[in-house]
């Protein structure tokens, strides 16, 4: 009897324990850097109002629609530490030593506008925007010096 029973709980333990049910839980897919063709290295993650995923990565702006991955580096080259998106449209990048947005053109391609030369010339020395908050028409970037 006392087989019958340790048998039987057994079998009930690994039936609760075999596997979680999957309804209503979000399908996460993974991707490589290979498939994304940017930096190993993401530090801020965006989505606008039609569903594009925005990502501050090593590299540049990244940029996937659900089918395609774009890069898009800055002038300078340098690491985007930060992303925002404003109700206009703009796509508000922060990273190293450097701030500014992209905004898509008439075609569609994101043109890049640094806002370093409206800043006065002791402010322009920084080390990382590491956040953009927007609230109403004001953008707040957060500096590390």
């Amino acid at each position: 009897m006392k087989k019958f029973i340790g048998l039987f709980l057994g079998l009930f333990a690994w039936l609760c324990l075999s596997g979680q049910n999957t309804i209503g839980i979000p399908r996460i897919q993974n991707f490589s850097k290979l498939e994304y063709k940017g930096g190993s290295q993401v530090w801020s993650i965006t989505q606008d109002a039609q569903g594009r995923m925005y990502f501050a990565n090593d590299e540049g702006l990244l940029t996937y629609d659900g089918t395609y991955w774009r890069i898009h580096p800055l002038p300078n080259k340098t690491n985007l530490r930060s992303v925002a998106i404003d109700q206009n449209g703009r796509v508000f990048v922060g990273g190293q030593g450097e701030l500014g947005y992209f905004l898509a053109d008439k075609a569609g391609q994101f043109i890049y506008t640094s806002l370093i030369p409206l800043l006065p010339r002791e402010q322009r020395n920084f080390a990382d925007i590491w956040d953009i908050e927007i609230l109403n028409d004001v953008i707040f970037f957060r500096v590390s010096d």
